[in-house]
């Protein structure tokens, strides 16, 4: 496996690394078992350079699904966190489809106690997700338009459009929420999120919690990542979403 300093990462990793994970993700069956893929493939390969060793903390794919396209797993999830308020067969919910990370807990997304299924049935909900909100707003995605799924509200949308979501110091940062139990817990330097357009309704992000300092130069490489990771994953978006994602851990 090909390595990268995150510290210096450059166009030239970007290259070699778009690459790396095109040939990680060939041949996976659902999005969820790409998703694993990619986001070992990301948490083992970007190094630090003091170290030698990954500079993730932590790697997570998330998706938006109708509700009605979850599992009965996933829908209990999701009910859970409403509480009191009723969930629509058509409410947007945004799925953690994989996770890499430096505790065995946080490389399974069943083992997640607050992110497997969040629901997103108002603005109000939305606007507590500052990460997600900040990608939206940067691709030109209304939060309107990502909870009535109308295909009317984004047609406006450069669907090739990606956006990268970058806070070079997480420590007091207004947008990185769980700041002492998580990341002065754990060490987080900086944070690099990147996402897009999935189909014509849904959106996918990644997001990479760094012990490492990552520059804005490096972060907006990621736009680019992105892109290859959006080719991977469209294809299985549609009614190839979730499988067995066991068989993605054997690019460990």
């Amino acid at each position: 496996m090909v390595t990268f300093n995150l510290e210096d990462f450059a166009f030239a990793d970007m290259v070699a690394l778009g690459t790396a994970l095109r040939d990680v993700c060939s041949g996976a069956e659902s999005l969820q078992e790409v998703g694993q893929r990619i986001v070992r493939h990301l948490y083992d390969s970007l190094q630090s350079k003091e170290t030698g060793r990954s500079a993730c903390a932590l790697v997570r794919l998330f998706a938006t699904q109708r509700f009605e396209q979850l599992d009965r797993d996933l829908q209990r999830f999701a009910t859970g966190m409403l509480g009191d308020a009723p969930a629509t067969p058509r409410m947007r919910c945004l799925v953690l489809m994989a996770t890499a990370g430096h505790w065995p807990e946080w490389n399974s997304p069943e083992c997640s106690k607050g992110h497997r299924a969040i629901p997103l049935p108002s603005e109000e909900v939305l606007a507590r997700l500052p990460m997600i909100s900040q990608l939206l707003s940067q691709m030109g995605i209304s939060s309107r338009a990502l909870l009535e799924v109308d295909p009317r509200l984004v047609l406006d949308v450069d669907e090739n459009s990606l956006s990268v979501f970058h806070v070079p110091e997480a420590v007091g940062s207004p947008y990185v929420p769980a700041q002492s139990d998580f990341v002065v817990a754990h060490g987080i330097r900086s944070v690099v999120g990147f996402g897009g357009l999935l189909g014509r309704n849904d959106v996918f992000a990644v997001i990479i919690f760094s012990r490492t300092f990552i520059s804005r130069q490096a972060a907006e490489l990621f736009k680019t990542v992105g892109l290859m990771i959006r080719l991977a994953i469209n294809p299985l978006a549609t009614d190839r979403v979730f499988g067995n994602a066991v068989g993605a851990l054997r690019s460990r």
